[in-house]
């Protein structure tokens, strides 16, 4: 590793960590992985790389420059005092100008005798401080900072830094000037893109596509392919188009407002490559034995729309029962992947319509 790497920590949806190494591998080259922690990894490597990252990314929600790094011996009250301590020490004069705003973001994770506010709190009197002894004055802003300062306390480790990404998570789409109430974040539809074996020119179908996060993220990823996009009702079909007019890809596909069974049908049977799809897990919306049975017809469609090689990729709280009915239906399990998605633990589970070995 170059001697001008810096450490910075990458934050992605938890479960998706290494997919997001490998992308950092991928986009901005060496990359040197010094922890990984549920839903982020540290690593270290040249602040032009991560800019490269930053600008293309699709599965890191934020990032932050670490500028200390630091083992808390206590978890107890004198912690925080220990917190103020490491903080001064760092050299805020070089990254906040003089008369700047800024506000501290603080994460917890462990049991503290003290609060993510406490933290904040130590950090900005710290930073405060740094400046005046330095001769210079900044203000603090939480709402609209110029500068964010990053306190993490992970267990009995501290790391402080500056926010690259501010405090909008990159998950957040441009596109979607219209959200499903059971919408999938981007990240994640991008994943199960990847863990499907998608490749550019190849067709994709989302049976149950909600307002089209999954093919319009794979149509802005693979250039040739094209993407069939139904649901069964109208109104999700709608936000769909929308979504996909302003992401600039509504040309490369097609909709269709059908029930899942209707699909082979209509389309015929072997006539899609890919089928990638987030399915009702009737907690929210219906009931989970309706929401099982709506995954049952969706195995069954997919074992006629499928190519030979194809491949099934669907999300679902439920790993146990829709495993078990995918393998009662045919089809080859090739991976699976936990996640959390939003409040929820899901599993992304991957299928292939041929067992290893098959023609």
């Amino acid at each position: 590793m170059e001697e001008n790497a810096v450490l910075f920590t990458i934050k992605t949806v938890p479960g998706l960590e290494d997919l997001l190494l490998l992308e950092c591998e991928l986009v901005a080259g060496e990359c040197q992985l010094l922890d990984r922690r549920p839903g982020r990894i540290l690593v270290s490597t040249e602040a032009s790389r991560i800019a490269r990252l930053l600008e293309t990314t699709r599965l890191a929600t934020s990032a932050y420059a670490v500028l200390a790094r630091f083992h808390l011996d206590t978890t107890g009250p004198s912690g925080i005092d220990r917190i103020y301590e490491i903080a001064l020490g760092v050299e805020w004069e070089r990254h906040i100008a003089n008369g700047e705003t800024f506000a501290v973001r603080s994460e917890r994770v462990g049991r503290h005798d003290f609060t993510s506010i406490d933290v904040s709190r130590a950090v900005g009197q710290a930073v405060l401080d740094r400046l005046g002894e330095a001769g210079r004055t900044a203000r603090v802003h939480l709402t609209l900072p110029r500068r964010i300062v990053v306190a993490e306390v992970l267990e009995r480790e501290l790391l402080l830094g500056l926010s690259l990404t501010g405090d909008e998570s990159l998950h957040r789409r441009w596109y979607r000037v219209r959200e499903h109430t059971a919408s999938l974040k981007p990240p994640i539809a991008f994943a199960m893109i990847v863990l499907s074996g998608m490749r550019d020119g190849e067709l994709l179908l989302d049976p149950m596509c909600g307002g089209g996060t999954i093919p319009v993220e794979a149509l802005l990823y693979l250039e040739s392919s094209r993407a069939l996009c139904n649901d069964k009702s109208s109104k999700s079909v709608e936000m769909a188009m929308e979504n996909s007019m302003t992401a600039g890809v509504a040309c490369r596909m097609e909709f269709l407002n059908l029930d899942v069974q209707e699909l082979p049908g209509v389309l015929g049977e072997e006539s899609v490559d890919r089928i990638i799809t987030n399915p009702p897990y009737g907690i929210r919306m219906g009931t989970p034995r309706a929401a099982l049975g709506a995954v049952r017809r969706l195995l069954r469609a997919s074992r006629l729309l499928l190519k030979k090689r194809g491949t099934l990729v669907l999300i679902t709280p439920d790993r146990e029962r829709v495993f078990s009915e995918a393998l009662s239906q045919g089809f080859a399990p090739y991976c699976e992947k936990w996640v959390m998605h939003g409040d929820l633990e899901a599993w992304i589970l991957c299928f292939s319509k041929t067992m290893p070995g098959a023609l």
